[in-house]
């Protein structure tokens, strides 16, 4: 009877030993070290706009022309400045810079509204504005202006301190130095983490941003 058991055991012991190789076991992935801190530099540069346009500031908007309840229409030599001009391409450039994941996250909260059992939590901060109910001819994003933003903008990234620091399963990550300042003009040097995942090219998995802490 002993000798069944410690078969069984065994047996189960050796049935197991995939599955924990599949999680601790498991290879990083490979990856070139120049390539990698290219994408960081091309992609952090794509992320300093879309910081401040969904954590931000946001994008600015002018009281004098379109305007629903609390959303009013964006400005336009605002949107020229950033890069885009309708929602489309807003979520173009946020799905060229960051993972599907995070870009859905975003999409999903940031350009529509979030609700739990019905109820509105938060609105969506910008939407597409048409002239017609078939969605064909666009007119301008609508900003929400009252939302509050939980990044200053007040960053710069110093783009001679990229480092690649290794990989970890399918992600490679990174670091980036930044200064952020307060109101008042003081700064800090801090450093930022950037994970990378490849998909159809490199795309940033992680908050790239950073706000000044009293210390």
């Amino acid at each position: 009877m002993k000798k069944c058991k410690y078969l069984i055991a065994f047996l189960l012991i050796f049935a197991l030993i995939p599955s924990l190789c599949l999680t601790s076991c498991k290879k990083n992935r490979d990856y070139d070290e120049a390539e990698v801190k290219a994408a960081v530099e091309e992609l952090l540069r794509k992320a300093e706009i879309l910081n401040t346009v969904y954590y931000g500031a946001g994008i600015g908007y002018i009281t004098g022309g379109y305007r629903d309840g609390a959303y009013y229409e964006a400005d336009g030599l605002h949107l020229s400045a950033l890069g885009f001009s309708s929602i489309k391409e807003l979520e173009a450039l946020t799905r060229s810079t960051f993972t599907r994941g995070y870009s859905d996250q975003l999409v999903r909260e940031k350009l529509g509204e979030v609700r739990v059992d019905g109820v509105m939590l938060t609105p969506a901060r910008y939407y597409q504005k048409y002239a017609d109910e078939f969605y064909t001819e666009e007119i301008c994003i609508m900003v929400y202006s009252g939302n509050t933003a939980i990044f200053d903008d007040r960053m710069e990234y110093d783009y001679s301190t990229v480092k690649v620091l290794g990989s970890e399963g399918e992600k490679v990550k990174a670091s980036i130095e930044a200064t952020v300042s307060n109101k008042d003009g003081d700064t800090q040097r801090v450093t930022v983490s950037v994970v990378l995942i490849e998909e159809d090219g490199w795309r940033i998995d992680n908050p790239v941003f950073k706000n000044y802490i009293a210390e």
